[in-house]
């Protein structure tokens, strides 16, 4: 068995802070700390970043904005 992955969606809440990544959904904040095992996953241009740091995450988002949510139905979320 393989180790325990943690995962999120990133949007337009998610906050850069010195520590690591903080994001949002329904109020709940979950914070990802920078280090070696914080990996940013872009699915439309399939790319894989590793945010060690502040500075690496301040470049990451200063060059990308999130892809737009699509559309979700009540009740399901987004159907996938």
């Amino acid at each position: 068995m393989g180790r325990k992955i943690d995962g999120d969606v990133i949007s337009e809440r998610a906050k850069i802070t010195p520590r690591g990544l903080v994001t949002s959904i329904y109020g709940e904040a979950r914070e990802y700390p920078y280090g070696d095992v914080l990996y940013l996953y872009d699915p439309s241009s399939k790319f894989l970043t590793q945010l060690r740091n502040l500075t690496e995450a301040r470049s990451y988002f200063s060059a990308r904005r999130p892809a737009p949510c699509p559309r979700g139905f009540v009740s399901q979320g987004v159907i996938v």
